[in-house]
């Protein structure tokens, strides 16, 4: 069995890799200007171990409820099974967060919510409003989480906390779109809501990053993004949507505004200077 498609680190068929979510935690990194290598190793073999456990748990429930063909299919057959291989990253997470003690309260939380997101009987993702906020708000957590606390003290990470929120709501809506083109995924919003959603929360962004550049200017980059995005919604279609979704540095993900925000961290924009 290969590790790399069992926990979901690359992309297998419609699958398509959790361990994107890494660029989360290296935005975290950046705009917090983090310097401690044994934070920053730390930190990530603990958020590994949860997106590892949330992918192998979504795969194998998607399986079993929906009878969707994927890696985990047919490869691990029952719970014991199931147990063995969520031991390993589990442990990367727990251990993650005795070493890191303060530091590693919000892992607690990002190991967690995929959890209820997949599993029965809460299974988050077959519930129409928490199928779609449940994963951006664990992407702002693992944000909020990689700068080591720092937002505590500096409210401009907070605010970008929120500008990530949502547009992760508009990133979770591409692969609810996509969905709806397979027979065996749940079905929470039909193409219209989908895209009546898509233009509110670029519309949210947009006029939330506007306020917060009154603070500092960079969050103009989201008032761009946003912008950009709202004027390619309606090019989206049952077509075109899986290579869309495949294709994070095309316009309808507009992802360079989390490389304006990496860079103007890198920088000290942040965090006062360089």
């Amino acid at each position: 069995m290969n590790p790399l498609l069992l926990y979901r680190v690359i992309s297998y068929e419609k699958k398509i890799s959790g361990f994107r979510l890494i660029v989360y935690v290296l935005l975290g990194y950046a705009v917090a200007r983090v310097s401690s290598p044994w934070f920053i190793i730390i930190n990530l073999l603990g958020i590994s171990g949860a997106l590892a456990v949330g992918d192998l748990l979504n795969d194998f429930y998607d399986w079993k409820l929906l009878g969707e063909n994927n890696y985990v299919s047919g490869r691990i057959n029952n719970h014991t099974k199931l147990i063995f291989y969520v031991l390993f990253p589990s442990l990367l997470s727990v251990l993650s967060v005795f070493c890191l003690g303060r530091y590693g309260i919000i892992m607690v939380f990002i190991y967690i919510i995929p959890i209820i997101y997949s599993v029965p009987p809460i299974r988050l993702k077959k519930r129409p409003f928490f199928s779609i906020i449940t994963p951006p708000l664990g992407v702002a957590l693992l944000f909020l989480q990689s700068t080591k606390g720092r937002f505590l003290e500096n409210k401009e990470i907070l605010l970008l906390s929120i500008l990530i929120f949502f547009y992760h709501i508009y990133i979770e809506c591409i692969h609810i779109y996509e969905d709806l083109t397979y027979p065996e995924e749940e079905k929470i919003m039909d193409e219209r809501g989908i895209k009546r959603l898509m233009v509110y929360v670029c519309i949210c962004e947009f006029v939330l990053s506007s306020i917060f550049s009154i603070k500092n200017p960079v969050f103009l980059a989201g008032t761009l993004s946003s912008g950009i995005r709202l004027t390619t919604i309606r090019k989206l279609s049952f077509e075109n949507i899986g290579k869309v979704r495949r294709n994070p540095f095309g316009m309808f993900w507009g992802i360079f505004e989390l490389g304006v925000y990496g860079l103007a961290g890198i920088l000290g924009v942040f965090t006062g200077g360089v």
